[in-house]
C-alpha cells in the first residue's frame, strides 16, 4: 500500500507529465514545448523574460483550475456510499493529494512568472 508521501509523488510526477506531454492549455500566452526550450536557451532579452512570464502565469492558471475540477471530485466521492470493496474512499484521498500538488505546482509557477517579470525590467 502506498504512504501519503508517496502518492503525493505519483500525484505530482502526474501533473508534470501532463505538462511536458503538451497537455493543451488554453490561454494563448502559453508556449509548446519546442517553443519554451527555444525561448529559455536565449532568454537574455526582455521579450523572452516577458514570453517566459506570460507562459508560467498560463501555466499556474490551469493549474489552479485543474486543482478546483479535482476538489469537485473529491466531494462526489466523499458522497459515495461505503460498500465492500469499493475504492472511493482511496480516489477521495487521491484527488486530495493531487489538488495540493496542483496548488503547489501554481505557487511555484507564479514564483517564475515573477522571476522572469522581474529579470525582464533588470538592467543587463
Amino acid at each position: 500500500m502506498l504512504t501519503l508521501r508517496q502518492l503525493a509523488c505519483l500525484s505530482a510526477l502526474a501533473v508534470v507529465g501532463m505538462l511536458t506531454l503538451g497537455t493543451p492549455l488554453l490561454d494563448a500566452q502559453t508556449l509548446s514545448p519546442d517553443e519554451l526550450a527555444s525561448v529559455l536557451d536565449n532568454a537574455a532579452t526582455k521579450e523572452n523574460h516577458l514570453k517566459l512570464a506570460g507562459h508560467f502565469e498560463a501555466e499556474a492558471k490551469q493549474l489552479r483550475e485543474d486543482a478546483t475540477r479535482h476538489e469537485a471530485m473529491t466531494a462526489r466521492y466523499k458522497k459515495m456510499p461505503a460498500r465492500p470493496g469499493a475504492l472511493h474512499e482511496h480516489m477521495a484521498r487521491h484527488c486530495e493529494n493531487l489538488v495540493a500538488s496542483l496548488r503547489s505546482a501554481a505557487k511555484e509557477s507564479d514564483e517564475l512568472a515573477a522571476a522572469h517579470r522581474k529579470m525582464a525590467e533588470s538592467p543587463k
